[in-house]
């Protein structure tokens, strides 16, 4: 009781000193008050005590710079209970300086392709199949009647179906597609897992001003460019090109492109975010294409040329249109539902001339030299929040390969995608290194004013959040193909291995057992609790209050993020002598942070129930749910494990209802019950957009029972499924975007709301009348209004 009363003092004292400190400051200062105080306490023998550094300003309270992850390891005070079954572990790097005392290790190494299983469902229409394939099969309908017309049983046999296209992979083999290498691999894989198409192949591509387009195979044989066509046309290409290298912007390529494109359906896949293309040779004008027919050529993509192009280039018949794709789930989908489904929306594709490039297009500006501070302070400002917050992460390390970043970003920064990551690959902060004769690691070597100026940009929560990151990792056993060499260090280590002098983490007693590794004396894992004994109640409710203030207070906190957080505070007040149960503070975080109900409960009678799936046949528009999905993701910052979980939710809602194109009439009524403050607004608005694409023409939401209830959902229906201000329009023809609608290419989905915003915004019969006018039959209506109190 004594030590939680002096805790008390010292935060009221704190207090009384910095009366402008919130509670997430105030735990910080608290953490690095023990680290500081236990440091000095009784520094290393032989190893002098951490100089203090003047933190850079920065806006708030004035407080002591973090150390660095290595420095942290090698400066935990030898007292600390828990860091007698901790090791460092340095990355091994060709290269490396350092000499690091210990034993090499191997540690499976993250994936490079973020979105997996969502660019696996945005692929799933190639799967659509050719009703008359090569081979032949038993017609079992035709063999039974001509059994009954005859009477002689003589099988009949028809064309089987199988899959449309064969695949071939191209992939460019220049120096700057080296650090793509992981990730077109992991690609290529889930291209063969998905078994969409009869073949796949790979192909190696060179593009060189002076020695033109070249092709070799697997084997490093050279092939033939003209080898990829087939005679029937059913032969897909994909070109995977950041367009980076000098020969992109040389007209040979392009042509040897729409040679291909000619007879064959082309795509061109850039790993880089569409906002970085233009810096490269993939500076084309630029159109939305949609086909006639489904599984159609390029040839057969229709347009509508730019006004802006030269008067000698707006011929289109010259032009050919040259699909061209992100490595996203959504521009994936796109294009998928383009080629195969004959998707009315269309995806973006590249115009290409007969001369490869228009002549209209110059060798462009010289790039301006900058400052490495200017181009840092640039990046931050102009960065995805994803490729900034990476950036800032790396700014610990002196040298790190492409696969520690993986890991990063993978356990860090779940949200970051592939296009978060091509935009720091590219930003210029880093010297990139690579064996491209041996296919080594690749290294990220950023200079030092990059490093200072991310540094200060860096938090101190992802600080402490850095320290564990490989031991959270190794232990949870998702690793994929593939190993990160490390060096596990040791004090009494025989052997002196080369290794980074900074580490990139530590590993705890059970990781150390993963990795095969005799556990340093003194134990296997960190105490629950270190000290004398000091009431629970008190040292339980302290270590909720300082927990809370460390969680992120911008949006809802993940089920992982509660796990490190008590493992944090644990660590913390133990350092201070001060106990504390890890398992009742779990438990109470968890009830008091708000968390996404994962399955809600359901009343239904199944009687007269055809069950269905809403993504069953590919055939459904999916353009309301993805524009909802992108606006949680991108404006409303929503975790991606809470946008998983709505998606799975909201999906399996929607299959307990009837499918809007089973004929015949029917009925079906259900419940669903939530907790209050589970999400029940988003969910309804997630439910109606998937409604709407499944087919159903009328949607009503019964929000509250008062007005001011009503209109806050009417509020949230125009922002994430209108798409526009029903106070001021009433269909997307003529309103103004707001919201989801108002997002960078973002298009007016058509949908007419029946009710508006404001207190008089519910249903009346005028209202109808307007929904009567609607511009089509096939706009949907929405309703939102209030539920009777009876």
């Amino acid at each position: 009781m004594e030590r939680v009363t002096g805790l008390n003092g010292a935060v009221s004292a704190i207090g009384a000193v910095a009366p402008g400190l919130d509670g997430t400051a105030l735990a910080e200062a608290l953490w690095l008050a023990s680290r500081v105080a236990a440091g000095s306490a009784s520094p290393a023998p032989e190893e002098p005590a951490l100089a203090s550094a003047q933190a850079p300003a920065r806006t708030g309270p004035s407080v002591q710079r973090l150390p660095r992850v290595g420095d942290f390891v090698r400066q935990s005070p030898p007292t600390a209970p828990e860091n007698r079954s901790a090791r460092p572990l340095h990355e091994r790097l060709p290269g490396s300086t350092g000499r690091v005392p210990g034993d090499a290790v191997a540690v499976p190494r993250a994936t490079a392709l973020p979105s997996a299983l969502e660019m696996t469902r945005a692929l799933r229409p190639w799967k659509r199949p050719w009703r008359t394939g090569r081979r032949q099969a038993l017609d079992l309908d035709a063999t039974v009647a001509g059994y009954a017309r005859s009477g002689e049983l003589i099988p009949v046999f028809a064309p089987a179906p199988e899959r449309w296209f064969d695949l071939v992979l191209v992939v460019d083999r220049s120096p700057s597609m080296q650090v793509w290498r992981e990730t077109v691999s992991a690609f290529a894989g889930l291209l063969d897992r998905l078994g969409a198409f009869r073949t796949l192949q790979v192909r190696d591509l060179t593009v060189d001003p002076d020695d033109g387009v070249g092709l070799t195979d697997r084997q490093g044989l050279p092939t033939s460019t003209g080898q990829l066509g087939s005679p029937d046309g059913r032969r897909l290409i994909v070109v995977v090109s950041d367009c980076a290298a000098p020969g992109w912007r040389a007209p040979e390529i392009w042509q040897q492109l729409r040679a291909w494109a000619g007879h064959e359906p082309v795509a061109l896949l850039n790993p880089l975010p569409p906002k970085l293309w233009r810096r490269t040779g993939l500076d084309l004008p630029t159109v939305r294409v949609s086909p006639d027919t489904p599984g159609t050529g390029n040839t057969g993509l229709r347009f509508r040329l730019p006004p802006l192009l030269a008067v000698g280039e707006a011929d289109p018949d010259e032009w050919l249109a040259l699909p061209v794709l992100s490595l996203s789930p959504h521009a994936l989908g796109r294009w998928s539902r383009t080629v195969m489904l004959a998707a009315p929306e269309g995806c973006s594709a590249a115009l290409i001339p007969p001369a490869g490039r228009p002549t209209s297009l110059g060798t462009g500006r010289p790039p301006v030299r900058r400052s490495a501070e200017a181009r840092t302070d640039g990046f931050l400002r102009t960065a995805s929040p994803s490729a900034a917050r990476l950036a800032m992460l790396t700014s610990v390390f002196d040298r790190l390969s492409l696969a520690l970043l993986h890991v990063l970003r993978q356990e860090l920064v779940p949200e970051a995608t592939t296009e978060d990551l091509a935009e720091l690959l590219g930003s210029g902060l880093y010297a990139l290194d690579t064996d491209t004769d041996t296919g080594g690691p690749v290294t990220l070597t950023p200079a030092p004013q990059v490093r200072a100026r991310l540094e200060e940009a860096l938090t101190e929560h992802d600080t402490m959040r850095l320290n564990r990151v490989l031991d959270r990792y190794i232990s949870s056993g998702q690793g994929g193909g593939g190993r990160l060499s490390a060096v596990a260090g040791r004090p009494d280590g025989e052997e002196a291995i080369a290794a980074e002098a900074t580490a990139a983490g530590v590993a705890w007693g059970r990781t150390l057992e993963l990795l095969g590794l005799p556990l340093p004396t003194g134990g296997t894992e960190p105490p629950e609790s270190v000290g004398a004994a000091t009431e629970p109640a008190d040292a339980t409710d302290f270590a909720l209050r300082v927990a809370l203030a460390m969680l992120p207070q911008d949006r809802q906190a993940e089920a992982g993020e509660l796990h490190e957080t008590v493992h944090s505070v644990a660590t913390l007040l133990a350092a201070r002598g001060l106990a504390v149960d890890r398992a009742v503070l779990l438990r109470q975080l968890e009830a008091s942070v708000v968390q996404f109900v994962t399955r809600p409960a359901v009343l239904e009678d199944d009687r007269d129930h055809e069950p269905w799936s809403p993504d069953g046949d590919g055939t459904r528009g999916r353009e309301f749910w993805e524009r909802y999905l992108r606006f949680l993701e991108y404006e409303r910052i929503l975790p991606p494990a809470q946008v998983r979980q709505l998606d799975d939710v909201t999906r399996d809602l929607l299959s307990h209802l009837e499918d809007p194109r089973r004929p015949g009439s029917w009925r079906r009524m259900g419940l669903v019950m939530a907790p209050v403050g589970s999400g029940k607004s988003t969910s309804v608005i997630a439910l109606a957009a998937k409604a709407i694409d499944a087919g159903y023409g009328t949607v009503v939401i019964l929000a509250g029972t008062t007005n001011a209830a009503r209109d806050l959902m009417q509020q949230r229906v125009d922002e994430g499924l209108l798409g526009f201000d029903s106070q001021y329009a009433a269909s997307s023809e003529t309103g103004g975007r707001i919201g989801a609608g108002a997002m960078p290419h973002a298009r007016a989905l058509p949908i007419v709301s029946v009710t508006t915003r404001g207190e008089q915004g519910d249903f009346s019969l005028y209202k109808v009348a307007i929904g009567l006018r609607r511009p089509s039959p096939a706009h949907p209506l929405i309703f939102v209004t209030k539920r009777s109190r009876g």
